[in-house]
């Protein structure tokens, strides 16, 4: 059975429209390729915070910074349990499931009601009738195109897209991986002006899974 994989298409803006259900309201807005997901991971951020992170996932997490470099290494993470806690209903009548990595750089003026940051992010969706493998999840991870974005907002909106001279996702013993190259964009991460980056992805049995770690430079 082949693989069904959701791939966003760009307006000129480089926005992705699409119909967002977030916190039960229903409202169509202009959103970035990451906003959907993030729409529901960066409000659960703060509660995140709060819990201890899982020391035995605190070792796997690193964000490493070089002149015209990003790479971004997630826990491992077991095949059943990757993807976002709830699938979401199509109008067809199945369903189809979100799956998102990312590492986000708040700027100084972020607040609780207006997320800036910068994040680099691998977001795409799935249909959930078909069975979740390996090959199908390293194919869709592949497939996708990691982006580097700055976003306002609340929910967080793209407001600019950097171009990216080379860029890949893959999985490493069941960690995905993020590497981005091109000094443009680079420096534009750099450009939110912090230290320490939060590094998100999601898991099926937990809300958000969320870690803060150093950038390693």
């Amino acid at each position: 059975m082949g693989m069904a994989l959701t791939v966003p298409q760009y307006t000129r803006g480089g926005s992705l429209r699409t119909n967002v259900a977030a916190s039960r309201m229903r409202m169509r807005i202009r959103l970035s390729p990451i906003a959907l997901a993030l729409a529901l991971a960066l409000a659960a951020r703060g509660l995140a915070a709060k819990r201890p992170s899982p020391s035995t996932k605190q070792h796997d997490v690193s964000v490493a910074v070089g002149r015209d470099r990003i790479d971004v290494r997630f826990p491992a993470i077991a095949l059943a349990n990757t993807g976002c806690p709830y699938p979401r209903p199509l109008a067809d009548g199945t369903t189809e499931r979100w799956y998102e990595w990312q590492a986000v750089a708040d700027f100084p003026d972020r607040t609780s009601s207006n997320n800036h940051f910068m994040t680099v992010a691998l977001v795409f969706a799935l249909h959930d009738g078909t069975p979740l493998t390996a090959a199908r999840l390293d194919s869709a991870i592949s497939a996708t195109r990691v982006t580097v974005e700055e976003a306002r907002g609340e929910p967080a909106l793209t407001t600019r897209q950097w171009p990216v001279a080379r860029a890949w996702a893959r999985r490493e013993s069941g960690r995905v991986r993020l590497h981005v190259e091109g000094a443009d964009a680079v420096r534009a991460f750099l450009g939110a002006g912090s230290d320490s980056v939060s590094v998100l992805w999601c898991q099926r049995d937990e809300q958000l899974s969320f870690i803060k770690t150093r950038l390693r430079r």
